[in-house]
């Protein structure tokens, strides 16, 4: 019972530690930064060639497991529409993948990312890096929400 009591406090204290030691990751004009919750401070990661100007074109999602945040469009100076940031070695990978990830979530459990494109709902393998047609969307529109579970 003490042993259950105390595992409980440690997950918890371990649980709100992770709550408020979030980073949000994103670009903002010519640069791609992060912005801590708990500190209230911004971190420039790398200077991109030009501004980038977001449109329905471009979305993201990240891998908080493994450092990794993917984009999906084009990113000023990379070759390719995908786009695979190193958020530990602010490293990036640029790939040409048909076709091009939008509304992007990703899979954790299956380490893959599920996306909308082209009236189409995809995964995609993050080893591979080839997309695999799941389903067809009716009307060629819809949008994919929240986390994949």
């Amino acid at each position: 019972m003490v042993q259950h009591i105390i595992l409980s406090i440690g997950l918890l204290c371990l649980g709100r530690a992770d709550a408020t030691a979030q980073k949000i990751f994103g670009i903002a004009g010519d640069v791609f930064g992060s912005y801590d919750l708990e500190t209230l401070e911004r971190d420039t990661m790398f200077y991109l060639v030009d501004r980038v100007t977001l449109n329905a074109g471009f979305n993201s999602t990240i891998d908080r497991f493994n450092g990794r945040y993917f984009f999906g469009g084009n990113l000023p100076g990379y070759e390719g529409n995908f786009h695979v940031i190193d958020l530990n070695e602010n490293t990036v990978s640029s790939h040409h993948v048909t076709p091009t990830p939008t509304h992007i979530e990703y899979d954790f459990v299956r380490n893959r990312l599920v996306f909308e494109s082209d009236g189409g709902i995809y995964s995609m393998d993050l080893q591979s890096l080839v997309p695999r047609k799941l389903s067809q969307v009716e009307n060629s529109h819809s949008t994919i929400w929240g986390q994949k579970r």
